[in-house]
């Protein structure tokens, strides 16, 4: 299997799960996850920032928000628990 086939699976396998394409995923499709298959890993430098800034889904529109927020009110209301990792 070559490198471009293995891509297109990868894509097919994100839409799949989350219902977007991969680069239009944001720490909101976690909301489209309701099986909880999927793990929200956040590197710890970011998850150190006051704000935490994403798209909605689109390349145009962008927002800013609590990183606390979502790490401690979002994540558990949509029922996942993010992963904090070093890099």
């Amino acid at each position: 299997m070559n490198i471009r086939c293995n891509i297109i699976l990868l894509e097919d396998l994100f839409h799949e799960v989350l219902g977007v394409k991969i680069d239009a995923a944001t720490i909101f499709s976690a909301i489209i996850n309701l099986d909880r298959d999927v793990q929200i890993v956040i590197d710890k430098d970011v998850a150190d920032e006051e704000f935490y800034g994403c798209s909605d889904g689109t390349a145009t529109c962008y927002m800013k928000l609590k990183t606390d927020d979502i790490i401690n009110k979002f994540l558990p209301d949509v029922k996942h628990k993010a992963k904090i990792i070093e890099i």
